[in-house]
């Protein structure tokens, strides 16, 4: 499962300026990193590329699903080699299948969540392309504002760039639609 694109090395290009550097898919700051060949931060599920503080949490969590794998490995051939009868196993890898429930519903939860920044970390790098760099005179107004009378969202951009929606998040994803073609 990717997440939103994760380029090894994010490359955008306006005008003549070429922006080799990797960003996070959390926060968007840079990764110091320059691709998945140079040591870059991806989950085991390939979801990344991660700044090392965001990157943490993550691994942490991988690694303490990979240990508790590991000891209930450990506990079933315990059991199989004291001898323990089939439905006492039973009864012990019960408790087992009930704990790896939890962990997976938790683990659920965070992939949503982690899907959930993923998009929005996208969506502000695309905001920051919107808006131009003046270092190579694209740069460009952003304005985003709500409708007082009809509570739907407006995003004007550059001479003639208008986009609105009902959600903040679609009026934006509209905006970044409109200037990509």
């Amino acid at each position: 499962m990717r997440g939103m694109h994760s380029p090894q090395s994010r490359r955008i290009r306006k005008g003549n300026s070429v922006n080799k550097y990797e960003h996070c898919c959390q926060c968007g700051e840079r990764t110091g990193k320059a691709g998945k060949g140079e040591d870059s931060l991806y989950l085991q599920n390939g979801v990344g590329p991660y700044c090392e503080t965001c990157f943490e949490p993550f691994n942490a969590l991988e690694v303490e699903i990979a240990n508790l794998r590991a000891q209930i490995e450990r506990a079933f051939q315990m059991l199989e080699i004291n001898g323990v009868p089939r439905d006492r196993a039973k009864y012990v890898s019960n408790g087992i299948d009930v704990l790896a429930t939890r962990l997976n519903r938790e683990i659920a939860d965070l992939r949503a969540r982690c899907e959930k920044a993923e998009k929005d970390a996208e969506r502000l790098r695309a905001i920051r392309e919107l808006c131009g760099y003046v270092e190579d005179g694209s740069e460009q107004t952003v304005r985003i504002f709500q409708d007082d009378a009809t509570k739907d969202w407006l995003v004007c951009f550059g001479q003639n760039g208008r986009e609105f929606a009902r959600s903040f998040e679609s009026a934006i994803d509209a905006a970044i639609a409109q200037e990509r073609t």
